[in-house]
């Protein structure tokens, strides 16, 4: 069975006892494990007990590829529903796991334990992919990067959940700076939690762009603001050395064409102002999230080279380049580097 997004959360939270296998498998690790310790504790809320739960890996397959059948028909000592948790990267061992899907569904199989695979970002032509969409008694779960809108929803779930609030201006900020790895998200969250609560003053208020120039990732963050303002300056030198470090630092590509974009955004909407009448001083002065001080030169050094059409035109082929990244299988790395050189070039035009 092949699940719609839509229908993912519904179905982990409360999966149906004929459903005996289910595959998880995307480029979201974090969200891979996430989901599969949620799947796993609707039937053995302990994840620590030796009995019912088994954990395997390629190598155990590789070894005896029989041991999934076999743990699959056994048992528990002490009685309750097992959980069979299998870590596969391998060619080999998918191709053990699409034979065992094929077999529970032939009902050639038979046990009642819950078995999940947990698996790397499958192509379409996956057979262990295709095998669990089409199987009756398995269910295949894509796990993608999450998108801006969830992502906000993440984020404002987390911290009302805490008794925080974020402003819009801080909440675009940390949008752009996370959602590559869900782990990810949720170990910033954490540490954003931790810190603004660390005076013992349960309510305090809402978390601010300083709060998350202190705790999140602060030198990543401080990377992609760098390209950005590189680009838009057409200082190339500096735009490839911060291009690096953000790449070296495992920043995804997505993350850093949203914040060039984002930054375009903030070109927009301080030149509409102007447009209208606003004094340079006082558009910067209005741009959310703001410019820090120590940028605010450079930012009105950008106004007198760009206007709001040529903003857009960045824009739009920076939105281009996001779903090239997603789609066509091309090194993500190289064609982020290649729509952000174009738009430094057009800036020093």
């Amino acid at each position: 069975m092949r699940l719609k997004t839509a229908e993912i959360d519904h179905f982990i939270a409360k999966p149906p006892d004929t459903m005996w296998i289910a595959l998880l498998y995307g480029p979201d690790e974090g969200l891979v494990r996430e989901r599969a310790v949620a799947l796993a504790r609707t039937v053995l809320p302990d994840l620590k007990d030796p009995f019912r739960l088994i954990d395997l890996a390629d190598e155990d397959l590789k070894n005896d590829p029989a041991r999934v059948a076999d743990e699959f028909g056994s048992i528990s000592m002490l009685g309750g529903r097992r959980v069979i948790r299998i870590r596969t990267n391998s060619e080999k061992t998918a191709r053990i796991l699409t034979e065992f899907i094929e077999s529970v569904d032939k009902d050639n199989l038979h046990g009642d334990a819950l078995v999940i695979l947990q698996a790397g970002d499958l192509k379409p032509s996956s057979a262990l992919r295709n095998r669990a969409e089409s199987a009756k008694r398995a269910v295949a779960i894509p796990c993608y990067v999450d998108d801006q809108r969830r992502l906000r929803q993440i984020i404002v779930g987390t911290l009302k959940h805490e008794g925080l609030g974020i402003a819009q201006g801080p909440l675009e900020l940390l949008v752009e700076q996370l959602g590559g790895d869900r782990a990810v998200t949720r170990q910033e969250l954490e540490k954003l939690v931790l810190y603004k609560k660390s005076d013992g003053d349960a309510s305090n208020g809402d978390v601010t762009e300083d709060d998350l120039r202190a705790v999140v990732a602060s030198a990543n963050l401080l990377g992609i603001e760098d390209v950005s303002f590189a680009a838009v300056s057409a200082e190339y030198t500096r735009l490839q050395e911060s291009l690096n470090r953000c790449f070296l630092a495992n920043i995804p590509p997505v993350t850093v064409i949203r914040a060039v974009s984002r930054h375009l955004e903030q070109l927009a909407l301080a030149l509409a102002a102007m447009a209208s009448g606003a004094p340079l001083r006082r558009a910067v002065e209005q741009v959310r999230p703001r410019i820090h001080f120590l940028r605010r030169a450079a930012f009105e050094s950008q106004l007198k080279q760009w206007n709001k059409r040529r903003c857009r035109a960045a824009q739009s082929r920076l939105f281009d380049c996001e779903i090239a990244c997603k789609t066509t299988g091309m090194p993500a790395e190289t064609l982020c580097r290649q729509a952000i050189l174009v738009i430094a070039r057009s800036a020093g035009a």
